[in-house]
């Protein structure tokens, strides 16, 4: 009678697994990377669709100015004034954070829980007011 050999197959350790796991994300981080980089300033074209970092950043700036606007001119809900601070203060802009937040309490002085609201929202994001 004739033996059927059984063939191992070979065994890895978890080592090894990891060590190729993690070799694996570096290389497709790596060119995650490279393709974000790949459309810097320079490589920017006219009508092509692509933005620069720059022209991003103005057009988020004009965006909340445009809102800060219409809020200051018409008033807001509590909910639209609270954007407004957290937007300046995402932008890094804590002087107008604190000023929309003045306008906000303002604006919603009638409204004694709104203005309370305000208050928590700010020290909640480290305004001192």
């Amino acid at each position: 009678m004739e033996k059927k050999q059984i063939r191992k197959s070979p065994v890895f350790s978890i080592d090894a697994v990891v060590f190729a796991t993690i070799l694996v994300l570096g290389l497709l981080i790596v060119n995650v990377q490279a393709q974000q980089t790949s459309g810097t300033a320079d490589t920017y074209k006219e009508g092509s669709g692509e933005s620069t970092p720059v022209s991003r950043d103005a057009m988020l700036n004009a965006n909340v100015d445009s809102f800060a606007d219409r809020l200051h001119k018409n008033g807001g809900s509590l909910q639209e004034w609270m954007k407004l601070v957290r937007y300046y203060g995402v932008l890094g802009k804590n002087k107008k954070a604190l000023k929309a937040l003045a306008d906000a309490k303002k604006d919603l002085r009638k409204n004694p829980q709104a203005v309370r609201r305000l208050n928590r929202f700010a020290k909640f994001l480290g305004l001192k007011s």
